[in-house]
């Protein structure tokens, strides 16, 4: 409710339940399906845009083509991570970390298992030990300008728990990148000339936008506008007096950092073993690893030399700066690190030593012996730059046009507008006759862009005046504060305000008295007899605010059983199951036909289990795997994500939802029942008192894990093949695995 009514614009969402409750208690706010939902395929992203999703977060195995073709085929808007940590699995598939310890790394609390080290055993004999799992950190940089033209909305950039100079400086770094770019990430839309919301902006500018498309920003449907924008961007620059205005790009300001600069920088803030450019960077294998050490690596500052250890000081020849307080990590096998407390050249102490220096360093109490690594981790000179370019001033981060209207027998008047604010303020000042000369628009101009301390910069200025006029620079002064003013006060509490303008829902479990802005009783349209309506509002309703009814009845469990290898098994071998869940590839065997027959003898329900995750092979074959069902009489399909529900919609074929769905609590069993789920497989994360108080239905079958080997991860890597096989982008996989 807080968040809502302070003005956020969006919530990402990963539970399926929980988004159909924040949609029907406010039906206006954006979602944004997480990574966590593992949306892989168009398919996945069509069923979530039917939810109501306005943008999705797709995972971060895909490659640059797999997202041109999402992007391509897809109404939502796709936003893809650009920088940060990387899972060594699939967000929202992993288990491991709720089977080690309390902590589910699908429901947002991974205690990072994949960080710790391991052993590679073949026979019991160790082949490879250490950080086996962990996964250098994302940076795209390199990759941005294809990434943009693949046709993404947003670049995403992992902050969770990192400081606040790792932010800034990853954030500068790709505002940066995108800028050097020309590339238009908005639609024209057609047929938008006399768009009353373009007429009030050409109005606004009038010849100044001669040029220039004026562009309307409406949701995902093309209803509701979101913003109104000018392209190109321009500032403007003064030639002098009595000379007109010269409009330049944007494009062209403060762009002379080059790309290798940046990425320096950011391994400085922060890095494993350096970067990879990941998946969307068209790498894989050991690319994508780093084994030696799982935190941050820092800089490598060089091997010491030399240790004086009564006197606690070291030598060391450097191969990066340090600076007095810089942290330095040893690396022995520990985790030893220390503060740098003086630094010394040719006996001399000074603040700083320069790579290619040889340096007496000043260290506390820490095991440090001749020939250890030295890394720097952190860089106390960086670092005071970077909280500068934040702290104690204002960031002109809200691009405004402004317009001043300078008329005889008229008050000053200034109109501003930020993009969705259109602003209009006066001063009870009439310009006089001027004696001598008139003030010039370059005077003018020069005082409407002092905005001190506001967050705003001026994008476009024009001046509407008589000739022969003078006002005194003091009401020019006042005039853009109060101006400034008022525009910041409209954005701070223009969204407040209309959200406080709202009727009352009350709903168990939300909160007593939620405000929200109603202006339709559903959240989405309800089709009649639809049985696979994604979202039915009524039932939602029924069991929020009323409560469901389940009628007890004598329950006869009954025995499900998963393989992964049909043909190792006889038909008697299922005697007493019964439904049996196939795996997809056993139907592409020529054996499947007779098998499946002699298997329907000895078992009432047979489904086709889908993998995890269905990339290539699999979702090329869907079809035959729905012509299989229907020829051989199968039940239905066994899906495992929402991805894979897509794949099958509209095909009148049942439904069965896997373990991977993640279904926790009754908002999300319900959801995944309207999807047209016969059997749901409960998550294997709840304990006994959550499923007890899980919501229950007549018409689904709650099925629950009891026996067997549950996959802790999926993943693009292969520890086998990157550890032995050296695999990677370059080299291909020998499968050691399978051959010996």
């Amino acid at each position: 409710k807080e968040a809502y009514l302070r003005g956020i614009d969006a919530i990402i969402v990963q539970d399926v339940g929980f988004c159909e409750r924040v949609k029907f208690f406010i039906p206006e706010i954006s979602l944004h399906g997480s990574t966590q939902m593992s949306v892989y395929n168009l398919e996945g992203v069509k069923a979530l845009e039917k939810k109501g999703f306005d943008r999705v977060v797709l995972a971060r195995e895909l490659n640059i083509q797999e997202i041109k073709y999402i992007c391509g085929n897809s109404i939502a808007e796709i936003e893809v991570f650009v920088h940060g940590t990387l899972c060594v699995g699939y967000s929202g598939q992993c288990f491991m970390s709720s089977s080690i310890g309390p902590r589910s790394a699908n429901r947002g609390k991974c205690a990072q298992p994949c960080r710790l080290k391991y052993d590679l055993l073949e026979n019991d004999k160790i082949r490879k030990s250490g950080f086996l799992l962990s996964t250098k950190d994302l940076c795209s940089v390199e990759n941005v300008k294809q990434i943009i033209e693949s046709g993404v909305a947003s670049l995403k950039i992992e902050g969770r728990m990192k400081s606040p100079a790792y932010v800034a400086t990853s954030v500068e770094a790709y505002r940066k990148e995108m800028d050097k770019i020309n590339v238009t990430r908005t639609q024209e839309l057609k047929g938008i000339e006399h768009d009353e919301e373009e007429e009030k902006v050409r109005k606004f500018f009038g010849e100044s936008l001669e040029g220039s498309k004026v562009i309307a920003h409406r949701d995902n449907k093309g209803l509701k506008l979101k913003k109104i924008s000018v392209e190109p961007l321009c500032i403007f620059s003064r030639k002098g007096e009595n000379q007109s205005i010269e409009y330049k790009s944007v494009e062209a300001k403060n762009l002379q950092e080059d790309t290798m600069s940046v990425k320096n920088k950011l391994k400085a803030v922060f890095n494993r073993g350096g970067f990879t450019g990941g998946f969307v960077g068209g790498e894989i294998g050991s690319s994508i690893m780093y084994d030696e050490h799982p935190g941050n690596t820092g800089v490598y500052l060089g091997r010491v030399n030399g240790v004086q250890r009564e006197k606690k000081l070291l030598s060391l020849k450097l191969e990066e700066d340090v600076h007095h307080a810089d942290y330095i990590e040893v690396r022995n096998g520990g985790e030893d690190g220390f503060s740098i407390s003086s630094i010394v050249i040719n006996g001399r102490k000074v603040k700083e030593g320069k790579q290619g220096e040889s340096v007496v360093l000043g260290f506390c109490e820490v095991k440090v012996l001749q020939g250890d690594k030295l890394y720097k981790t952190f860089d106390k000179n960086l670092n005071d730059k970077i909280e500068n370019s934040f702290l104690g001033k204002t960031r002109k981060s809200v691009a405004i046009y402004l317009k001043i209207s300078i008329k005889k027998d008229s008050k000053l008047k200034l109109e501003l507008f930020d993009g969705v604010n259109l602003l209009c303020q006066e001063r009870d000042c009439v310009p006089e006759l001027a004696l001598v000369k008139g003030i010039s628009e370059e005077k003018v101009i020069e005082q409407m862009e002092k905005t001190g301390d506001y967050p705003f910069y001026l994008k476009q200025v024009q001046v509407d005046k008589d000739e022969g006029l003078v006002v005194p620079v003091s009401e020019l002064n006042a005039l853009r504060r109060e101006g400034l003013q008022s525009l910041l006060n409209l954005r701070e509490t223009g969204i407040r305000i209309n959200r406080q303008n709202v009727e009352t829902r009350k709903g168990k479990g939300i909160g007593e008295g939620v405000k929200i802005t109603v202006t339709r009783l559903e959240p989405f349209v309800i089709e009649e007899g639809n049985p696979k309506n994604l979202f039915r509002a009524q039932d939602f309703r029924n069991r929020v605010e009323t409560g469901t009814t389940y009628k007890e009845k004598e329950l006869k469990p009954r025995l499900s059983v998963q393989i992964y290898n049909l043909y190792q098994y006889l038909p008697e071998n299922f005697a007493g199951v019964n439904r049996l869940y196939i795996h997809a590839g056993d139907v592409f065997s020529k054996k499947f036909e007779k098998t499946i027959f002699d298997l329907k003898k000895f078992i009432p329900e047979i489904y086709i289990g889908l993998p995890s995750i269905t990339r290539g092979y699999y979702d090329k074959n869907m079809d035959k795997l729905s012509k299989a069902i229907k020829e051989y009489g199968l039940n239905g399909i066994m899906t495992s994500n929402i991805s894979h529900f897509g794949a099958f919609e509209g095909q009148d074929i049942p439904n069965a939802s896997d373990y991977n769905w993640n279904v926790v609590n009754g908002e999300s069993l319900q959801v995944v029942k309207n999807l047209g789920n016969r059997s749901i497989t409960l998550s294997p994360e709840l304990n006994y008192q959550q499923l007890s108080n899980l919501w229950r239905s007549d018409d689904v079958d709650l099925e629950l894990i009891g026996y067997g080997r549950l996959p802790l991860m999926i993943s693009e890597y292969c520890p086998v093949g990157v550890c032995i096989s050296k695999l990677n982008e370059k080299k291909n996989c020998d499968h050691i695995c399978k051959n010996g």
